[in-house]
């Protein structure tokens, strides 16, 4: 499931950038008392190849700081972190970044006056590389919200350091996105031609428009190339004929169920992952959820299979829309409690691959 929420970029200092902003809420739950959202964050970054740690500070947006922070107060001292939520500390120094679950001190590392008063937030960290930039995927990110009966915008600081004394580059604000609304989940469904389903959960009765994409490069990760693929066209669910955008009026506090939707164009057998994109309401941000094709490969695919008898004889009758390295079928009966071989009918595809309809019967005559 992504929420894509920063279309353009935010420079740091000249030396990084951040761009393309996503958050996928998968989960929210009161534990003892406190509201989690169990989230996936995902951000595209071009960081200068001496960095050695990336450091984000999240705030519920109503307490982000006001001024904002500069490169100057990086890092900040342990008395103005008390209205975070969490911060994220990733360590690059291995070259693959690793989320930290305590702040580093020592003589080569940050200060210990400058560790935070609020939680060290460890989620798994994955990347992609896209061109030459790298998509940063942080999945079960866990944030304390403060109420769970209401959407919570989340608002953060980005930098980087060389030397952990100060930020070598700064994105403040760079994380604006909303936590826990809407819930999304999806499913593919493995039939011929591939489609999905999609569920919606809001706090609040809204419209939610959306769209699908292909994943156009195979890397999991919504980016440029995707985009540039253009939307897929949907069929089912409630669309009249077919549609790019599809428009639902989604209730309050209720997890519904949209689709499935058929799409295209999909090779035949397709196994490509679809990225589903929406907006509720009035929001300007996008929430963009991956739905993952597992789906696995037949070598046929049938699209219709009949069965009739007169007298003695019994009429068997097919017709292929797939076929990949198709030898043929073989006809089976079942007779005195076990299966028997009747016949074998070859397949008709030209070298055993076909994309175009293919008609088969056989008459098995029995008494």
């Amino acid at each position: 499931m992504c929420f894509a929420v920063l279309g353009s970029y935010a420079k740091l200092n000249a030396q990084c950038t951040i761009s393309n902003v996503h958050i996928t809420p998968r989960s929210v739950s009161t534990v003892n008392g406190q509201c989690h959202a169990i989230v996936d964050l995902d951000y595209t970054v071009a960081v200068n190849s001496g960095s050695k740690h990336t450091i984000i500070h999240l705030w519920e947006s109503g307490n982000y700081p006001s001024p904002a922070h500069v490169a100057a107060d990086y890092p900040l001292a342990t008395a103005a972190t008390g209205t975070m939520i969490g911060t994220i500390l990733l360590d690059y120094q291995s070259g693959i970044p690793v989320a930290l679950n305590a702040w580093p001190t020592g003589p080569n590392d940050f200060k210990a006056s400058t560790a935070p008063s609020t939680p060290i937030l460890a989620p798994t960290v994955t990347t992609a590389v896209v061109g030459t930039s790298t998509v940063v995927t942080l999945s079960n990110l866990d944030l304390p919200l403060s109420t769970c009966n209401q959407a919570v915008s989340i608002k953060g600081d980005v930098w980087a350091t060389q030397n952990d004394q100060k930020a070598s580059c700064l994105s403040a604000g760079a994380i604006a996105v909303v936590a826990n609304d809407p819930l999304m989940r999806g499913l593919m469904i493995c039939s011929t031609p591939r489609s999905f389903t999609v569920d919606f959960q809001t706090i609040a009765a809204t419209s939610i428009t959306f769209s699908a994409y292909k994943d156009a490069n195979g890397n999991g990760v919504f980016d440029a190339t995707d985009q540039a693929a253009g939307k897929l066209t949907l069929s089912g669910g409630s669309i009249v004929g077919t549609a790019t955008d599809v428009t639902v009026n989604n209730p309050a506090g209720v997890n519904t169920h949209y689709g499935p939707y058929t799409y295209g164009p999909q090779p035949v057998g397709s196994q490509l992952t679809v990225f589903v994109v929406a907006r509720a309401g009035t929001n300007n941000y996008d929430n963009v959820l991956r739905i993952d094709n597992s789906c696995s490969l037949l070598p046929v695919s049938f699209k219709s299979f009949t069965a009739s008898k007169a007298n003695i004889t019994n009429t068997l009758k097919w017709t292929t829309s797939f076929e990949s390295n198709s030898k043929g079928f073989y006809v089976e009966r079942f007779y005195a409690g076990k299966w028997e071989n009747v016949n074998f009918i070859a397949s008709k595809a030209e070298n055993g691959s076909s994309n175009s309809d293919l008609n088969y019967s056989f008459n098995d005559v029995f008494s």
